[in-house]
Formats: structure tokens, sequence, C-alpha cells
């Protein structure tokens, strides 16, 4: 046997068990290098689709189900003062009001189409939350785990299942695209995703007014990948996009304030509006805080009241706690949630509504996912979480079904009464017993039958566009449809019918003349959308009859 010679110079033998040379091991290497990037690339995609399946699972029940509120008015063209924002709400959103007319036009009354197009949405959004996870640095895990958490917040069932909210699923689309590609532009230093970033960060602000916090949460950003170097200190001056973005913020901003200004001057007692230096501003956060912890189911015991701000202050303390001692994620989760917040914190009117959850709990998931790392029972927290959040969604979906069968009845009903009223084609119609939502608690609380849109409802089912309509809730006057039918016959002022909604649909019309002294002092709603002129019938409410 030849000892002069070294191992590695022979190749490969099972029998003789002679040692492979480092030159002929490369390519074995090589080949298992790229067998588990393949399979790491695998299991990253069956994870994503994974995700998704768990989207579709969770709110796929409640594409079924009819439209509602004002999804009428969208359809019908009534919303579409959106396009201007000198008009009708005094906000402007044409991207939102373009998907509204597309639908309109598309699929009419068939809501299957644009509800599926919502469910893509949110899970397109869900992506881009496991990548922007992955841009701050998270693991595949752990970016896995923020967009399942925030993708299956029971909250986020209005902006996912109620048409009338997709204009907070395309903002929150293209406003977390906009933040995902600011942060690759600011890893990366190139300029195409920074541009792109405006671009969305443009379409964003066109979808919902919200989205103006989206400047603020770049920054954020961009602080987050200095401070843990993954991005290179910024440079002096900022490049060209990022004016360019500022630009755009600026334009809006100046476009809204006057918007608003001008919805002021037109309708005083409606529109949005600082809630004012006062205790109202100071409890804001409080009551945000507490909505978005509180188990959803109890809601309305945990966030009304006086149990709104003992649940608000130890939820803003501890968060305050994890902002300090929870590392850079946990910051940047904090302050991405309160940043998000500000407009409906600073805005009273927005009120604590479930869709304005959506941007603000990307910060929360960031920040319970910082916590989450490294737990052994990370996991089977995980799953737990899922599968109660899962079971809640598709909860809701039933809700949301059941208020889209009490509209459809009810449009069938008026197209029912428009046959019988036609050719005297009827000048105004008022309606009483408005169903407004599904319950007083959670998820009901949240869920709508009718609101503004119970005038676009009705201009659809009847075919008449140019009807005037004013209408009360059932809430706010529970008994009136029972004293209109406990009213004797008496004709009323030709053109003008009286209908009644809920509890069920009636035709008061033939007791008009007795009436209307009952219903002149009511609170009428309307104001914005053709409302009944109540001047033109005074005679007969004060009278009970015509003038001589």
């Amino acid at each position: 046997m030849d000892h002069g010679h070294s191992p590695e110079r022979f190749g490969p033998s099972a029998a003789s068990g002679v040692l492979v040379s480092s030159s002929d091991q490369r390519p074995i290497r090589s080949h298992r290098a790229a067998v588990e990037r393949v399979a790491s690339s695998l299991a990253a995609c069956l994870g994503l689709l994974a995700l998704l399946a768990l989207v579709a699972l969770a709110y796929g029940p409640a594409v079924p189900g009819f439209f509602v509120s004002d999804d009428f008015d969208m359809l019908s063209g009534a919303a579409s003062d959106l396009f201007s924002p000198a008009s009708g709400f005094g906000r402007f959103m044409p991207v939102a009001a373009t998907a509204h007319r597309l639908t309109a036009l598309l699929s009419g009354l068939n809501p299957i189409p644009p509800h599926a197009v919502q469910v893509g949405l949110h899970g397109a959004a869900a992506l881009l939350v496991y990548a922007l996870g992955r841009t701050l640095g998270l693991g595949r895990g752990a970016a896995w785990a923020a967009a399942a958490l925030w993708a299956l917040y029971p909250r986020h069932h209005q902006a996912v299942m109620w048409f009338g909210a997709i204009a907070i699923g395309l903002a929150g689309l293209f406003g977390l695209a906009a933040i995902y590609l600011f942060g690759r532009a600011w890893r990366e230093g190139t300029a195409r995703a920074g541009w792109t970033a405006v671009g969305a960060y443009a379409l964003a602000l066109l979808s919902h007014e919200s989205a103006v916090v989206l400047p603020a949460l770049a920054a954020a950003v961009g602080v987050y990948l200095t401070a843990t170097r993954r991005a290179p200190r910024p440079c002096w001056p900022p490049p060209a996009w990022v004016w360019a973005a500022l630009a755009v913020g600026a334009v809006h901003l100046g476009t809204v304030a006057w918007a608003y200004r001008v919805r002021a001057a037109l309708y005083p007692d409606s529109g949005y509006r600082f809630v004012g230096l006062g205790a109202e501003l100071a409890q804001a956060p409080l009551r945000y805080a507490a909505w978005l912890v509180a188990p959803p189911p109890w809601t309305e015991a945990w966030t009304a009241g006086t149990a709104g701000l003992l649940v608000g202050i130890p939820t803003l303390l501890g968060a305050g706690v994890w902002a300090w001692r929870g590392g850079a994620l946990a910051r940047l989760g904090v302050a991405w949630g309160g940043v998000a917040a500000l407009p409906v914190v600073l805005f009273g009117v927005y009120g604590m509504t479930d869709r304005y959850c959506y941007l603000p709990t990307v910060g929360v998931a960031l920040a319970v996912v910082s916590g989450l790392a490294g737990r052994r029972w990370a996991r089977s927290a995980l799953a737990l979480y899922v599968l109660v959040c899962g079971t809640l969604l598709v909860g809701v979906a039933a809700e949301w079904r059941a208020a889209g069968a009490s509209t459809r009845s009810t449009l069938d009903a008026l197209a029912t009464w428009a046959t019988a009223a036609a050719p005297a084609r009827p000048e105004a119609v008022l309606l009483v017993g408005v169903p407004f939502k599904r319950a007083t608690t959670w998820p009901g609380s949240q869920v709508y039958v009718f609101s503004t849109g119970v005038v676009g409802a009705t201009h659809l089912a009847t075919g008449w566009p140019a009807l005037r309509v004013s209408y009360t809730f059932l809430d706010e006057y529970p008994t009136l449809p029972a004293q209109l039918a406990a009213l004797p016959v008496a004709p009323g002022p030709p053109g003008l019918h009286l209908l009644a909604l809920g509890p069920e649909f009636s035709d008061h019309t033939p007791r008009l003349g007795a009436a209307l002294p009952l219903l002149e002092p009511l609170r009428w709603r309307g104001a914005s959308r053709l409302p009944v002129e109540w001047q033109r019938y005074r005679v007969w409410s004060t009278s009970a009859g015509p003038s001589p």
C-alpha cells in the first residue's frame, strides 16, 4: 500500500471508505444548498397560501350577504360627490368612488363580486404585512405570525365584510404598499421603489383621508431601520421622491381642509370636527386603547363609560412600559399604533367603530410579535388566537348576512309599493321605523342595516332617483309605527306618501292627514339627500286638511 499519498487524492469509494476530496465535495455542497433554498422557498409559499386560506375561511362566509346601509347610496350614485371635494360629504375619495361606480356598472345589485374583491384586498394587505415584517428584519415565522395576528383581528370585519367600508380596505392596501416600498427604498437606496411608494401613497390618500398619517409611519420605519443598522444613515438632501411625497401630502391636506370648511358651511351639524382642547380629547386615547384590547364579545361592557377609562389607562401604561423595555421592534409597534390612531382620536365623530382599527392594529401586531419571540408557548398561543378569532369572524359574517336579508326584503317591498303607486309617481316619501343596526351589543352593534343608505335604497328599488326622502330610525321612535297604525284614515297632501319599514313594512299613506301633526316635530334625517320639503305640507300638519 502506498502511504506516500494523501487521502484527498483518491476518488470516492464506498467499499474502501476512502474520503472524498474537497474539490469533489463542492458540487455536493452546492446541490444541497440549492435543495435547501428550494425547500425554504416552498415552505414560505405554503405558509403564505395558508395565510390566504385562513383569510378566505374567516371572511368568506360574508361574501353572499346582500348590500346594507351606505352601500345603496354608493350604488345609486348618491355618493358620487366623493369625486369632488367641495360637495356632499365634503370629502375627496375618488379611488373609492371609482370602486363604487364600477361595482354599480359591472355587478349591479349582485353582492358577490364586490365582497369577494374586498376579501381579496384584505388577503393582499395581509401579504404586505408579512413583506413589511421581512423588510424590518423579522424571520419568516415571526413575519407570518404578525400577518396572521393582524389579518384575523375580529374588528376588521367592517373593513372586509361591508362594501360601504371598501375605502378603508383600499387605503390600507395602498398604505401598506407605500410603507413596504419606502422601507425597501430606505434600505437599498433604490429610486424606483421610492417613486412607486409615492404613487401608492397618493392612491391611499385618494381612497380615504385617514392615510394622512403615512408620512409619520414611514418616518418611524426609517428611524427603526437606521437604528437597527438595517439601512444606512440618511443623507442630506433627501432624494427627490421624498420631497414629492411631502408635496403630495401637503396638497391633499390643504384640499381636505378646504372641503371640510365648505361642508361645515352647508351642513353645520354634520361632518368631521376636531374634538377640542378639553376633557373629550384627554379621554379619547384611553377609550380608543380600550377599544383595541377589549375582547370583542364584551366590547360595550369594557369600553363604555367609566369602564372604558379604567381599561384604557392600564392599556396605555402597559404600551409605554413595553415600548421602553421591549426593544426596537416593540417601540416601532407602539409608535405605529399611536400615530395611525391619531385621526380617530382627534376627530371624535369617527366614533368607536371597528373599521377604524384597520391600520393601527398593524403596529399592535408588530409589538405583540416582539413579545412572542423565543417563548415556548408562542405557537400554541398563536394557534388558539387563530381558532378563536376565526370562530368570531364566522359569527360576525352571519350577522352581516342577516342584515343583508333584511335590506333585500325591504327593497322588494319598496319595489312592490312603487309598482302599485305607478303611474301616479309620488314626489316625496316619509319613512319611519327604519332599522339602524342589528343589535346594541357586539357584533350587532357594529353591523348596520340602514343609515343614510335608505335614500339610495329607495331610489334603486323604485327606479325614481328624483324622489324626495326623509326618514327616522326605529330605535329613535320605537313606538311610532304602532301609533300610526292606530290613527284614523284621513287623506294627506297629494304626492306625499308615508311608509313604515319596521318592525314590518306597511303603507300608512291613507292616514297621512291625521299623522302629519304627529310627524312634523320629529327629527327627520336626509338633509343632504333630496329631503322632503316640509314647508310645502305644513298647512296640512297644522289644520289636518287642505287650506280653504
